[in-house]
């Protein structure tokens, strides 16, 4: 039989496989999702649009130190009235899907020669990279992965409205989290004339226009929040040169420690981007070059961020950029190279996997293979203490939560904070919910209660510690 017939026979089997394998990697993302670790800032997030869909506005009616654009996305569903258990699952399997489907969609824009079955490997692996990133959860960077890559999938396109449309989605990155401004640099690198450049800028700055009229360009109340952000940013002071170099050795380490398959990830995407990058400096192609090394830039600056506060979700910033780096250098590497650097990369990950295996933990610091066993389905353990916080909080009580993990069960319960701010919360209110998970300062904080004339009312036994509710 001659060859180009059997691979005609053999593609629709080996998409089939390609398929199977976005398919596989997403339910397990949807099982990490009920099992896997749970962050507190989940919460925090589902609460934010829980106050946006009940009318109230971020920096304007309540104090926040991220822009307001992914939350308020978020409270879409809220508002047309979902079940609120079931939204803490499905609106973080929502992004995960739609981000795997963007980078399916830019694979086969920007890779037209490759074959099908690469793309749907290509956005299975980002279900994956999401349970060992911490992308299981609501979080601000599944934000700026999803403008990101949608900023990328119109960036396929020739012609000036389309820089128009990838400004427009880095500035609604921007409006997710402030690290997505980084994302305009590759783009400004491929801007041959002055129009295109414009129009790149005039579409971010669009979206930011539209953000504020929304705010109602309160800039007196926005630029009040800015205080908590400086305060928020200098807890994590950058490193200095000669301790930067320590921290990364050692960030190395624990990620060696927690996830090599990630690891050897970053190892395999890195190298085949420098090797491209050496490839394309001999031709010249400077607006090749430019694109390779800004996008090189932009996922080094968002995987540094972890040098500061050493958060894994962090790193979700960090997919359109590696998209983006393997699209532009797997047409520029041989293929011999490629299959030598990924049989590298891999036999390195199930080396360190296999020697190391008594010490590598997942995020929560479960062993690996075990990470969904065990307590899980956190969120739904708290459906039952949200539903006696219905019964007991009236509806027109003022409700004061003293932490963070508190935050999912006034979204549960849908209760509103008397305090909406993100720090400082003082002791007030007709009821305070306090839940001791563990930090030093909860003895001290519950003495404050009882001295303020609060009294308990009932209390229970969560996975992160004793929930107690006082009132007056």
């Amino acid at each position: 039989m001659p060859k180009t017939l059997l691979q005609k026979q053999l593609k629709p089997a080996v998409n089939v496989v390609g398929i199977a394998f976005f398919c596989a990697a997403t339910f397990l993302l949807f099982t990490d999702i009920f099992k896997g670790f749970w962050d507190h800032d989940s919460g925090y997030y589902f609460l934010q649009s829980a106050l946006i869909s009940q009318g109230f506005k971020p920096f304007i009616d309540f104090t926040t130190i991220y822009p307001p654009v992914f939350s308020a996305l978020n409270a879409i569903p809220v508002w047309l009235g979902a079940d609120r258990l079931f939204l803490t699952w499905f609106i973080p399997l929502f992004w995960n899907v739609a981000i795997g489907f963007l980078t399916l969609l830019y694979w086969r824009a920007s890779s037209p020669l490759s074959r099908p079955v690469v793309g749907w490997i290509v956005a299975g692996l980002f279900p994956l990279f999401c349970i060992d990133f911490g992308g299981n959860h609501n979080t601000l960077e599944l934000g700026v992965a999803f403008f990101g890559m949608l900023a990328l999938l119109a960036s396929t396109r020739e012609g000036e409205r389309y820089f128009f449309l990838v400004g427009a989605c880095v500035g609604l990155a921007f409006l997710s989290k402030q690290v997505g401004v980084l994302l305009l640099l590759p783009f400004l690198t491929q801007c041959r004339t002055l129009k295109s450049a414009a129009a790149l800028l005039a579409g971010c700055g669009i979206a930011i226009f539209a953000c504020l009229a929304w705010l109602e360009f309160d800039f007196n109340k926005i630029l009040a929040s800015h205080t908590l952000l400086r305060d928020y940013v200098s807890n994590g002071a950058p490193p200095g040169l000669s301790d930067m170099f320590e921290r990364a050795y050692w960030l190395l380490v624990a990620e060696l420690h927690r996830t090599p398959p990630g690891v050897s990830f970053f190892v395999y995407v890195f190298t085949l981007a420098g090797i491209s990058l050496a490839t394309v400096g001999r031709t010249g192609d400077r607006r090749r070059m430019m694109w390779i090394a800004s996008w090189s830039m932009v996922g080094l600056t968002y995987l540094g961020a972890r040098l500061v506060n050493n958060f894994p979700h962090y790193t979700l910033n960090c997919w359109p950029a590696l998209v983006a780096l393997l699209a532009a250098s797997i047409p520029l590497v041989s293929q011999s190279t490629q299959k030598r650097l990924l049989a590298q990369c891999a036999v390195g990950a199930v080396a360190v996997l296999v020697l190391f295996y008594v010490n590598i933990r997942d995020i929560q610091g479960r062993p690996y293979f075990s990470r969904w066993s065990g307590q899980g389905k956190l969120v739904s353990l708290l459906k039952p203490v949200s539903e006696d916080i219905k019964k007991i909080v009236p509806k027109n009580a003022t409700v004061t939560q003293l932490g963070q993990e508190e935050s999912i069960l006034l979204f549960l319960s849908n209760r509103v904070p008397l305090n909406k701010n993100y720090v400082n919360v003082p002791i007030d209110g007709d009821v305070i919910i306090f839940t001791d998970y563990g930090q030093s300062t909860s003895g001290s904080e519950m003495k404050k209660i009882i001295e303020a004339g609060y009294s308990v009312t009932r209390q229970w036994q969560s996975p992160w510690g004793n929930i107690t509710i006082y009132a007056r």
